[in-house]
């Protein structure tokens, strides 16, 4: 009973976490605060988007509970390893986070950063080892980036969702046709 008593503890937990980060207007308003930042400065701001594919296999073989699990489980490894200046937020879609990069000096540098969250969040889902093989969950980045392909959050984020779009289609499909 205690097992189950932990585990209700951080489901909530991790719901009043997941109910905290920013969304909607919200999170674009951050994002302009950072963008007006880099204009500032004459550098540059970025936007990742970073999503779990395979999730819908997943929840359709094992049920929901695993999923929460596996999204919990990112959502700790992601915070772990977001410098403080950076904001997370929650996307409307399952297994999805944005991040709103702080103005960087380099392109490299935001390159360099989505690689490590892609490498970290690829470790965290390879901890739940899956005995089917048509079972694949994998992570993937988008990342958009001010000023040279976007002057404003709307357009970040929409540049975001497409780049997130398209990989959760490239995913699945890949998903489906080892």
């Amino acid at each position: 009973m205690e097992n189950q008593q932990l585990n209700e503890y951080l489901d909530h937990s991790f719901d009043e976490l997941m109910a905290a980060l920013p969304t909607g207007a919200e999170f674009s308003r951050q994002i302009e605060a950072k963008i007006l930042k880099a204009r500032n400065r004459g550098w540059f701001m970025g936007v990742i988007v970073l999503w779990l594919g395979g999730l819908d296999q997943l929840c359709a073989r094992f049920g929901q509970g695993l999923e929460f699990f596996i999204t919990r489980e990112v959502f700790y490894r992601v915070t772990s390893v977001l410098p403080p200046e950076n904001v997370l937020g929650r996307s409307e879609r399952p297994g999805e986070f944005v991040v709103a990069l702080d103005p960087f000096d380099k392109i490299e540098t935001a390159l360099q950063f989505c690689e490590r969250l892609r490498r970290e969040v690829d470790t965290t889902i390879k901890l739940f080892p899956f005995k089917e093989p048509s079972i694949i969950v994998n992570v993937g980045t988008g990342l958009s980036i001010y000023p040279t392909q976007a002057d404003s959050a709307e357009a970040l984020l929409r540049l975001c969702d497409v780049l997130g779009g398209c990989g959760r289609t490239i995913a699945s499909k890949s998903a489906c046709n080892p």
